[in-house]
């Protein structure tokens, strides 16, 4: 089996000097003809664009991302304002709570307090006092530090939620914007080849003559495949030629060789010795069977 892949191969290489240099010029016309058809077909394409209609949309697409600009900067400037006056109310709430929480500092610091007419030190302090400090002065100026507390808690937590509205505004702002680039690049991309077809028709070239021309091309490329289609069934048909002769051969070696065999065993059958063999054999084989012994 072995052999035979190594024939076959062998064959195979041989082929491969048929026609070579016709195959081999085909092949380079094939990579030459490959630009010129991308070409031509980029040619034909210009003119079955419609210019204004590929312009006019994009302008329209370009409006309507403008719009949504200006909706989403509407947008950002209202959320500004609130977020203005939300600091505003955080800021009144951190003042009213350092007033509160000096008011509690205010009374430990008189409740702890030797100074005469002001301090209570080493004095019962009532629930209620007209004239003195008392417990409902502590209350009340917790429950006003407490309540300041709550409103600076409410006012941080206020402006978190509407920067997360203003940073999802800003990241719809941004998508915009990269719309419009890609629209402008589009566009310029279009004008070029708008130009480009104004120039084709300056120099004679309009939708009948780019078809011929790309059908020349594709013709042209046609033929160079059949050719190397042809070349190549031809390689194929020298191999299976080949490889029949081989098989052919082989077995006409083996028929050869048989007959050879086959001859030198009738020789040897009809020589003397062999024939006085033959007799002998016989002879023992007669007398064994009559119980003679010899």
């Amino acid at each position: 089996m072995r052999q035979l892949d190594v024939a076959r191969r062998n064959i195979e290489i041989a082929s491969e000097k048929i026609r070579s240099d016709e195959f081999r010029e085909a092949k380079k016309a094939l990579e030459r003809l490959g630009p010129q058809i991308l070409d031509a077909e980029a040619v034909q394409e210009l003119f079955n664009r419609h210019f204004k209609t590929e312009l006019d949309q994009i302008y329209a697409t370009k409006k309507e991302i403008y719009e949504q600009l200006d909706d989403a900067y509407g947008e950002l400037a209202a959320i500004k304002i609130v977020i203005d006056s939300q600091y505003r109310r955080k800021d009144a709430a951190f003042s009213d709570l350092n007033i509160a929480k000096n008011e509690v500092d205010r009374w430990y610091r008189r409740s702890n307090s030797h100074m005469p007419f002001y301090g209570s030190a080493g004095r019962k302090i009532n629930r209620n006092s007209w004239f003195s400090q008392d417990f409902n002065d502590l209350d009340r100026a917790k429950s006003e530090r407490d309540d300041a507390y709550s409103r600076v808690v409410k006012a941080k937590d206020a402006i978190g939620r509407t920067k997360r509205s203003r940073d999802v505004i800003y990241s719809n702002v941004e998508g915009l914007k990269n719309q419009v680039g890609a629209l402008r690049e589009r566009t310029r991309a279009v004008k070029a080849a708008r130009r480009r077809y104004y120039e084709l028709k300056k120099e004679g070239v309009d939708r009948r003559t780019a078809k011929v021309a790309l059908d020349r091309l594709l013709a042209r490329r046609t033929e160079i495949n059949a050719s190397i289609v042809r070349i190549k069934e031809e390689r194929e048909l020298y191999v299976r030629s080949e490889m029949l002769d081989q098989d052919i051969s082989s077995k006409t070696l083996a028929v050869q060789k048989m007959e050879e065999q086959h001859k030198r065993f009738v020789d040897s059958f009809d020589s003397s010795a062999e024939a006085e063999k033959r007799r002998n054999a016989h002879r023992k084989q007669w007398l064994s069977e009559r119980g003679i012994v010899t």
